[in-house]
């Protein structure tokens, strides 16, 4: 009898932090009253749908369209959860699109976002700007620069006439910053070996770190690290990092600029460095830190037998970025040997999405494939071939969709299910992009969050539901699909 109610408490917690299928669909004027997590701002409801996929917690979400009109609140992305994984109401809106987070359709890691959004300004989170002819080279300048993640053009007919043809860089964290480092007894926490650095060289190369000493004024800002690597990965991903300086007592990672000069003094307990963006430097995820919590950002955990096993757990979920285990020294007991996944959004996240007129916004694509690729998706069915792009870009009257959050484009489906769309897209040798089909909703846009402290735990031993059908998949090439969907179909 004790092992069968056992058996039932299993499945419970089971049913709890697995409660979602694989669901991509998109429920258009469809309302998800309360139950928010954070509020963050999106283009276009594709990416407010990656958004709460990326985010630890959020199992759901209600995007405010552009044609919205009942106040100003366009392009605002909520981010929500339950216990149950499920919204306890569902009302009809009008300008208002819902849907649910990726987490259970095994979601890419990096994302190819190729779409452009006329009259749509991503303000804030400049860096750099310069004269293009247009937004196809302004998104190439993107692309190239490893620190752009997404851009803003202002064309030929933007009133301010000195502003005209300027295209502005912009950028967002493409590596985790996690939200909070503390020293907690009984607690070992670290990264994913997996993790994606920006930098695009391959080779190795030495830290330039100079221990035990401070640098003086020329903050860009203050955020929480683990280790002077981490700090300087940091530094190295942010485009005007010159060089940091990190606090160990305070696990606080001061990253400044000053192109000019370096003014250094001595200063127990922290040390400064150099970013090293042509090489890569990835030891720090390589090293665990005993007595440190990753306080926050949980997705889900399990028990194991000690802190590398946690790790190696970390490794094998590609959701997860970094770890905290509890050891046999945690004050609670009935916590220790816990192995706590957790994670950040990574993605591009533009601070704030507004309507502008005559200016264009996107997003970098690095993660991009060539040759032009073409998903289509009609209900549970995926196809994958390769083609070029027949139309031309800003073609009205269709909306691309997810390709179930693959991150290759794709075609969504409205809330009934009928319709079925497809996106055209890809990169020619020069860096150019083909794209077929625009989102008729003007755009929608995220910024980068971090969860609550007490998210919806989940359990690694309990199978993930909702993987993508097997059998729908048709593969034209195989070897290019593999590399597309970066798993064994």
């Amino acid at each position: 009898m004790k092992t069968y109610l056992n058996l039932v408490v299993l499945l419970s917690l089971c049913s709890l932090s697995l409660g979602q299928d694989c669901s991509p669909q998109l429920l258009e004027n469809m309302d998800f009253p309360g139950n928010d997590i954070k509020l963050v701002y999106s283009p276009d409801t594709d990416h407010c749908q990656q958004l709460c996929t990326q985010h630890p917690s959020c199992l759901f979400f209600t995007f405010i369209r552009a044609d919205w009109t009942k106040d100003n609140r366009h392009f605002y992305c909520y981010l929500k959860t339950t216990s149950s994984g499920q919204p306890n109401v569902k009302l009809q809106l009008q300008g208002a699109t819902s849907g649910f987070s990726l987490k259970a359709c095994a979601p890419e890691p990096q994302l190819c976002l190729p779409k452009v959004y006329n009259n749509v300004d991503f303000p804030g989170a400049d860096y750099r700007s310069l004269f293009t002819a247009d937004h196809e080279e302004c998104q190439r300048a993107c692309t190239q620069d490893p620190g752009c993640q997404f851009f803003t053009f202002y064309n030929e007919f933007i009133t301010a006439e000195k502003s005209r043809y300027k295209c502005h860089l912009k950028f967002s964290w493409s590596i985790p910053v996690t939200p909070i480092v503390k020293k907690k007894t009984g607690v070992v926490s670290g990264f994913s070996n997996k993790i994606l650095v920006t930098q695009q060289s391959e080779p190795a190369c030495e830290s330039k770190v100079f221990p035990n000493t401070g640098t003086l004024g020329n903050e860009v800002m203050f955020i929480s690290a683990a280790s002077p690597g981490h700090c300087q990965a940091l530094c190295s991903d942010h485009p005007s990092c010159t060089f940091f300086s990190f606090v160990s007592r305070e696990f606080s990672c001061n990253l400044k600029n000053n192109n000019n000069e370096m003014v250094t003094m001595a200063k127990e307990g922290t040390t400064s460095g150099l970013p090293s963006r042509f090489c890569q430097d990835d030891n720090w995820v390589k090293v665990d830190h005993d007595g440190v919590d990753f306080y926050g950002s949980d997705i889900r955990s399990e028990r194991v037998k000690d802190a590398d096993a946690c790790q190696r757990k970390c490794n094998e979920d590609l959701s997860c970025q970094f770890y905290s285990y509890t050891n046999e020294n945690f004050f609670d007991h009935l916590f220790s040997g816990r192995c706590y996944h957790k994670r950040a959004i990574t993605m591009p996240a533009p601070p704030k999405v507004t309507k502008l007129a005559n200016v264009v916004s996107g997003f970098q694509l690095r993660n991009c494939v060539d040759p032009v690729q073409r998903i289509s998706r009609s209900g549970s069915r995926l196809e994958y071939s390769l083609g070029k792009p027949t139309e031309p870009l800003g073609m009205p009257g269709r909306r691309p969709g997810l390709g179930a959050g693959l991150g290759a484009g794709g075609a969504a489906q409205d809330t009934g299910g009928a319709a079925q769309e497809t996106e055209h897209w890809g990169l020619d040798s020069r860096g150019n992009t083909g794209i077929s089909s625009v989102n008729r909703d003007m755009g929608v846009s995220g910024i980068a969050g971090t969860g609550p402290d007490s998210p919806v735990p989940q359990d690694l031993q309990c199978s993930a539901p909702g993987s993508p059908p097997r059998d729908s998949v048709h593969l034209v090439m195989l070897e290019d699909a593999l590399n597309l969907f970066g798993r064994d179909w």
